[in-house]
């Protein structure tokens, strides 16, 4: 079975917010910050920093700046885009996983749990909200 670095692996994971305009500038997704790069793989914050700043020099992601979903204070923080570079990486490496029988799951960790905003809590159906609530 193929071996996916984790640079290979943080890709992937901001190849699931491709859609998300380079121009917004209030309400990103944290999941496009270092945190949420790291929260996805496991890791460190620090750790993903440096996966980032290698993605970026290899011209694979760029930075931008926006105000994060939910944050209430502070500034914009850095969040990254992918390039045309870093699609056509995923869509190769995508290739490789259906070959492989390897799905996102295997690779990311799940969105952590520990972020889930109260509306999505409360859309979800009773016994889900209380599946998920036990493990609060």
């Amino acid at each position: 079975m193929n071996k996916f670095t984790l640079a290979e692996r943080a890709l992937l994971h901001l190849y699931r917010y491709r859609h998300v305009s380079p121009a917004i500038e209030i309400d990103a997704p944290r999941e496009m910050t270092q945190t949420g790069v790291a929260e996805a793989l496991g890791i460190s914050r620090s750790h993903a920093s440096l996966i980032t700043a290698r993605l970026e020099q290899e011209g694979k992601i760029y930075a931008g700046k926006s105000r994060i979903i939910g944050q209430n204070r502070g500034g914009a923080r850095k969040i990254y885009f992918i390039t045309p570079l870093g699609r056509e990486t995923c869509e190769e490496l995508r290739r490789t996983m259906e070959a492989q029988g390897i799905t996102e799951d295997d690779l990311l960790v799940p969105y952590n749990i520990n972020y889930c905003s109260s509306s999505a809590f409360w859309s979800l159906p009773p016994e889900e909200r209380a599946e998920l609530g036990g493990l609060l």
